[in-house]
């Protein structure tokens, strides 16, 4: 009988060179029908077991299915101990190995002997989907773990979260697909995926000239938006010192921006923009969180804009996802996998 069998590469890798390998028999997933791959049905079975099976991992090619043939007689649970059967599967078991993905394949080919059978990765689309699952929840709990950091307890705010979790997560995503700005979607989508190319100010007033372009490539047609861009612009003119906090710059521009809250009617207010979209430039340009700033925020807005706040930290760790501020909310909560001192 043949077998599907998810496994690294690195014990791919030790297989080849030991020429067996040992495996829990459980790990065996069963093709009952040896043309699975021309049967729409069960292949959508067999897919749903491989995914459901793979190993985690970072970059594509670092997980293949091995097809086999197991002519081990052993059942894959020992009932009678309570344990399931480990076995030694033969390299000359090996029929051929699939990537996961094209991209997977193309990286598989100079690190595996060039005689293997390396066949077409025919679970690619299966993978694509738990992949954006595993992306999805990667970047809520970047969200909740930003917060964290920050001492806020997301669980206190679902009610401002909840109605703009949709369009961040669909922004998250587009962003890690490469897509840009302007887009056809969301004001968050856009924010997401926002990247300044021109040359602004080396200050804080630079983020509200930000929101000003993002607002008039999205809504150029819009006339209450335009208007009021108008007096945004004029707005900022009228500051003389162009050099002041963005504390002290969303105070003399409140007026203006609450105007926006009720045009845009996009679920977060403006100032939660700003504060996003500076945080999102200090960490694109320092790839550390402590040395933006993140804490000098929190505490001059936490108290005074703590919905403000809540939103853009949230959509900051959406935006970077769980990875990027991981060792940071580690170090928050302090585990108890951590030495103590």
């Amino acid at each position: 009988m043949k077998y599907l069998l998810p496994l690294t590469n690195n014990e791919f890798l030790l297989w080849y060179r030991r020429s067996e390998l040992k495996i829990m028999k459980f790990r065996l997933i069963p093709i009952f029908d040896v043309d699975f791959i021309n049967n729409v049905s069960e292949l959508d079975k067999i897919a749903a077991r491989v995914v459901k099976a793979m190993p985690d991992y970072d970059e594509d090619y670092e997980v293949l299915i091995a097809k086999v043939e197991d002519n081990s007689s052993l059942a894959p649970y020992n009932f009678e101990k309570n344990q399931p059967a480990f076995i030694n599967i033969s390299i000359h078991n090996l029929d051929c190995v699939y990537p996961i993905t094209e991209r997977g394949k193309r990286l598989l080919i100079g690190r595996v002997d060039s005689n293997i059978n390396v066949a077409e990765p025919i679970f690619e689309s299966y993978v694509n989907a738990s992949v954006q699952q595993r992306q999805s929840s990667l970047s809520l709990l970047g969200g909740t773990s930003l917060l964290k950091i920050a001492g806020l307890d997301i669980d206190k705010y679902q009610d401002t979260i909840n109605p703009i979790k949709d369009d961040a997560l669909l922004g998250a995503s587009r962003n890690s697909r490469g897509e840009e700005f302007p887009l056809d979607g969301a004001l968050i989508e856009n924010l997401l995926c926002y990247t300044r190319h021109e040359v602004m100010p080396n200050t804080d007033i630079s983020y509200f000239y930000d929101f000003g372009k993002i607002l008039s490539k999205l809504y150029p047609s819009n006339d209450n938006i335009t208007d009021l861009l108008d007096k945004y612009r004029s707005c900022l003119k009228e500051i003389t010192n162009k050099n002041a906090t963005l504390e002290d710059l969303l105070e003399k521009v409140d007026d203006v921006m609450s105007l926006f809250d009720a045009a845009l009617d996009a679920k977060l207010g403006t100032a939660s923009i700003i504060i996003f979209l500076k945080l999102q430039s200090e960490l694109y340009q320092h790839q550390n969180l402590y040395k933006t700033s993140f804490k000098e925020l929190v505490d001059s807005l936490g108290q005074k804009r703590t919905r403000d706040i809540v939103i853009a930290l949230w959509l900051v760790g959406v935006c970077f996802g769980f990875d990027f501020f991981c060792a940071n909310y580690y170090e928050a909560i302090q585990p108890k996998f951590f030495i103590e001192f």
